[in-house]
């Protein structure tokens, strides 16, 4: 797993990055932590709404910081292609969530999904149709 040490807060629809860049058929981000490793950021907030998201690594929700969320709905999907995903990953790393909502939506793991790897109270939502697939 690589080193985070910056902070992402996404927002991601099929009308490009909330800060207006487009987007092709799919982003493709390295592998990465939505709440940083180094700096232990709380309340990062990520959504992936109506597009797919290729993480080639291990993706990580909550490395050493607290409420931290993915979101991912209206279709959206997030395969992590090469990894697994974490939510929660060290002892500090509390009340972090993933959720999947939404008929279409998809959070597709190549490995492991663990939740609340060290840290408590993580947890991960699927509701109204949601998908969640793991092979480890």
């Amino acid at each position: 797993m690589k080193d985070c040490n910056h902070r992402l807060g996404f927002t991601i629809t099929r009308l490009g990055w909330r800060r207006g860049f487009a987007l092709g058929a799919a982003l493709v981000v390295a592998a990465c932590c939505l709440a940083p490793r180094a700096s232990a950021e709380d309340y990062v907030t990520n959504t992936v709404n109506g597009v797919p998201v290729i993480v080639p690594g291990d993706l990580i929700v909550g490395t050493n910081g607290s409420f931290n969320a993915l979101i991912v709905t209206n279709a959206g999907a997030v395969l992590v292609a090469g990894g697994s995903s974490i939510i929660g990953s060290n002892a500090v790393a509390n009340n972090n969530m993933g959720l999947v909502s939404g008929v279409g939506s998809v959070w597709s793991n190549g490995g492991a999904m663990v939740v609340g790897s060290m840290g408590s109270s993580n947890r991960l939502t699927i509701n109204s149709g949601g998908v969640v697939m793991s092979d480890g």
